[in-house]
Parts: C-alpha cells; structure tokens; sequence
C-alpha cells in the first residue's frame, strides 16, 4: 500500500473513531441537551374582581354582574331592627324593645360559588364605625352562610372607633378552620355575609330606637 493510501486510511479509521467517540457521549445526554425544548410561557392566575356586597349606597355586584336587588338585605332576631341609607354608608337601626342579639345579613337570590376566593387567600371585607359606645356591646361576630354562635370571627372591640370606620378583614381560611364536626364551612352559599350583635351580660338590651351600627364597603376579596 502507497504512503498516501496509508495515509487516507488511517484518517478515516480517526474520523470514525471520534464519531463512536461523540455518539457515545451524546447517548449520556438527556433529551433536552441533544434538543432543547421550546421555553414555556407561564399561565396567568386570574384576577377575580371584588364581590361587592355593599358599597356607597350600591347593593350587590358579583363578578362585576350588577344587577337590582342581587343581594337582599334584611335583620333578624333578637327584636325588630331596620337598615336604612345614612350618606354613603349602611345605618342598622334599632326599632323596638328588649333588643339583645340581632343580626344584619346579606343574602342571595341565588347561591353562589366561593372557591375561586379560597386559594388565592380571599378575604370577607368591611368598614364598621360604632354607633354606641364600647361598653354598649357584648360582642361583635362576623359571620357567613350556617355559621352560629361562637363559630363567628369575634372583633375586638376595644379596635373598633364611634367616631370613625375601622377596616375589618375576615380570613375565609378562618371559617376552614372551624372543627369539621360542625360541618359548617360551605362552598356554595346564599347568605354572603352577616353580623352579629350582642348585648352585655346583665342583659343591658340595646337602645330602643336610633342608630346600632355603621357599615360600608362589604365585599369579598381574592387577597
């Protein structure tokens, strides 16, 4: 054999060794470094608008859907109690004798679905300003759907103000957390909020007449 067949030979026998060489290295390899997958674009969380309850004077928007008498105010035991307009916020009046548990609630025409809010750490929303003072109160409870008795979120009245609205933010995960037993937690409700007044051990009833408390912005949110 001539020297420059020798020499052709012996490169080809390099040229297929370094290709045995590459094909065993790159069988190493995972997928993705032989072929690169196309970059995923993330999937935005959507962003769910305020149920607003009350607001201002408007009842009742779910899911930006506003329409009349969506959500149906109305007070409930413990004596009569009203609700009018005062200026942009909810007055809830007393109107009777021996008022000592009433409750103002929202409830509506048709259930509605709150899973959406749960993950996304939602909130039950209010402004609340005391129309008696502290003393006047035996407690607050912030409540929705079957929720009774102390299963409510309790205020702290001494963080509550005559003079001025205090923001009260409910945790939904908090009506999670109530003991299953009672089996009270619902996903889907017709009654979206409530509140619970008290009167002080004794009893001392509420007033007979005027203004028990003040409310604006009921709503719930995703945060």
């Amino acid at each position: 054999m001539s020297s420059k067949k020798r020499i052709v030979f012996g490169f080809s026998i390099f040229l297929m060794a370094v290709t045995l060489f590459i094909g065993c290295t790159n069988s190493n390899l995972a997928p993705s470094a032989l072929y690169p997958l196309p970059v995923q674009t993330p999937i935005p969380v959507p962003t769910l608008v305020p149920f607003v309850i009350w607001q201002n004077g408007t009842v009742g928007c779910y899911q930006g859907n506003c329409l009349l008498d969506l959500v149906r105010l109305s007070t409930i035991n413990g004596g009569p109690t009203t609700f009018q307009t005062n200026g942009n916020s909810l007055e809830w009046d007393s109107n009777g004798s021996n008022i000592c548990n009433p409750s103002l609630t929202g409830y509506m025409n048709d259930p509605i679905d709150i899973t959406p809010y749960l993950p996304l750490n939602g909130h039950l929303q209010m402004d609340i300003k005391l129309a008696l003072t502290t003393a006047s109160y035996g407690s607050i409870y912030i409540r929705y759907d079957n929720f009774t008795g102390n299963l409510g979120y309790a205020l702290n009245l001494s963080l509550l103000s005559s003079t001025s609205f205090t923001h009260v933010s409910v945790p939904l995960f908090f009506f999670q957390s109530i003991p299953p037993t009672y089996n009270y937690f619902s996903e889907w409700t017709g009654n979206v909020f409530e509140i619970d007044l008290n009167c002080p051990n004794g009893p001392t009833y509420f007033p007979n007449s005027g203004p028990l408390l003040y409310v604006n912005n009921i709503q719930w949110t995703a945060n």
